[in-house]
This record gives structure tokens, sequence and C-alpha cells, in this order.
């Protein structure tokens, strides 16, 4: 299913059927007033959000019998692509979008440190330890009269800890113990940051990633490097499925035409 990503605007007029039977084309009168010239023009779609609206504004347009080109807006002008030179926009933008990120880590270095806030372990009888409490951290491990007895365990049990969202996805999942086998809404890719300052494991002495694959298959401990590699696999390979998207449509506009009929 081809959907638009979150702050995605997409603006449509009230309009009436294309008389050219153009299913994309928001059918606008005064685009079609001119017989000799329809002008096809689909809905208008653009990155809107906190950051500002009507970024990377495009759209399908058609001139009368001339073929098919996506509009996109550039210092305010609008240039006319074809399908080979949006696949070259294609392959650029993740480099582009790759440079962002990296500005904005440099940005993030150049911000003031928060100060941020503690938590604390209040012992029973007496003594207090306090630790950072990164303002990212779903919990504040704060606890009073804890028993002397119990502070190592107490201490090395701290893990601060943000959840990541996966990704929704219908996927089919066989028998197993406690569900028939079907198709459910599974989150890929889910998984949490952590840092456990006081764990006997040196390892989780620093903020790292993990994320889960598939049930209990996971990608552990990442670290800055390892969390961009993951990113640039996957970018690679959503590149692929977009590459596979656009066949799949000239593969069902093909066997609409092409197939016997009933196989349709």
């Amino acid at each position: 299913m081809n959907t638009l990503p979150q702050g995605t605007d997409t603006t449509q007029q009230a309009v009436s059927a294309c008389p050219d039977g153009i299913t994309w084309c928001l059918g606008v009168p005064i685009d079609h007033a001119n017989p000799a010239e329809h002008i096809h023009r689909g809905p208008a779609r653009s990155l809107g959000g906190a950051y500002g609206k009507g970024l990377l504004a495009f759209n399908l347009e058609q001139y009368g019998d001339e073929p098919a080109t996506i509009s996109l807006e550039s210092e305010g002008a609008f240039l006319e692509l074809d399908g080979a030179q949006v696949d070259q926009l294609l392959a650029d933008a993740p480099a582009h979008l790759d440079a962002l990120r990296q500005t904005r880590v440099q940005l993030a270095a150049e911000a003031e440190p928060d100060p941020g806030e503690t938590w604390t372990l209040s012992v029973r009888g007496g003594g207090v330890f306090t630790g950072y409490l990164p303002p990212w951290a779903d919990e504040n491990p704060t606890e009073t009269d804890v028993p002397a007895a119990d502070l190592t365990f107490k201490l090395k049990d701290i893990a601060h800890q943000q959840y990541i969202l996966g990704a929704p996805l219908n996927v089919f999942t066989p028998a197993g113990c406690t569900e028939e086998p079907g198709v459910y809404e599974e989150h890929v890719l889910s998984g949490y940051m952590s840092v456990a300052p006081h764990s006997e494991d040196t390892r989780e002495h620093a903020p790292a990633v993990s994320l889960q694959l598939v049930e209990d298959h996971w990608l552990q401990d990442l670290g800055p490097d390892e969390l961009a590699d993951v990113i640039a696999k996957l970018r690679q390979q959503a590149d692929r499925l977009a590459g596979v998207h656009a066949h799949l449509i000239q593969a069902r506009a093909d066997w609409a035409t092409h197939a016997p009929r009933g196989q349709q």
C-alpha cells in the first residue's frame, strides 16, 4: 500500500471528474476549458510540520498529448522532470539527507549541555546515593528506604532506557503456542536505547541501541558507528524496494493489458 510519510500534506481542491478519464487527474474545470489542450494535474503533495509548510512540493502533470511529468518546486519555480530525472533525484536524495543528518549532529554538539536531573537511592538508616538521570530516560529509578543489604543489587539494576517504536507491518505468523497461523501486525525493528552505569558489564556503561529484527533475534549494544552501518544498509534496501515498487506498477499495467481474460 502506497502511503505518505508522517508530516506530508496533501491538498486537493473541490473538483469535477476529468472529462478525459485520466484517473489521477483532479479534473479542475479551468484546466480543461481549452478544447485544444487539456491540462491534467494530480494532487499536490508537500512536506509540512513545525519546520514549515510547502516543502518539496510536487505533483503529476500532463499537457495535452505530451508525456506526463512530475512538476517539482525549486527556488520559487517549477521543474518538469521525466522518469529518468526523477530516478536520478531519488538516487541523490539519500546522500543529501545523510548530509543533513550529519549537520544535525554537529548542531547538537554545539548546543549547551543539559544539566539534566538526578536519581536518588535513600538507604534505610542513613546514606544517599545519587546519579545523573538523562533527559531521554523513560523512568526515574529514585527510591527511598532501601535496605542496606539490597543497595548493591539496586545499583546494578539501574538501567536508563528509552523505547524505540518499530514500523508496523502485517506479517504472516505460523502456528504458535498462543495464536493461530495468519497475518498479524508486528512492529519491525523496535528496540530501546539504554545505559546501565553500575552494571558489571562495562560495555553497558555508555548509551547503546538494541534493535529486535524478529522475535528473539536482536542487534544488540550498537554504538554510533554500528547503528550508522545498520541505517545505511536499511536505506539501501529501501532504495531497492523503491525500484521494485516502480517495476511492480509497470508489471501491473502490463498484466492488465496483456493477461488472458479471467486471469487479471
